[in-house]
């Protein structure tokens, strides 16, 4: 089974949007709803790679074993 990269292109996407979004709003619930989005990606990210991680583990395909 070979490992797939994970692919940044989704995050570049999300920096665009919120580049876009940010001069349209200029009051707290800017802030407020930037870090909501912030933590949420965050913690999908982190998700993502974690996941990938076991499934690694699981298959017997850990990438710091020599092969």
């Amino acid at each position: 089974m070979e490992s797939e990269a994970i692919s940044e292109a989704y995050w570049e996407r999300l920096t665009g949007a919120i580049e876009r979004w940010q001069p349209k709003l200029t009051s707290s619930y800017y802030l407020h709803a930037l870090i909501e989005v912030s933590v949420v990606a965050n913690d999908i990210r982190w998700i993502s790679r974690e996941g990938k991680k076991l499934l690694l583990e699981h298959t017997g395909e850990c990438s710091w074993q020599a092969k």
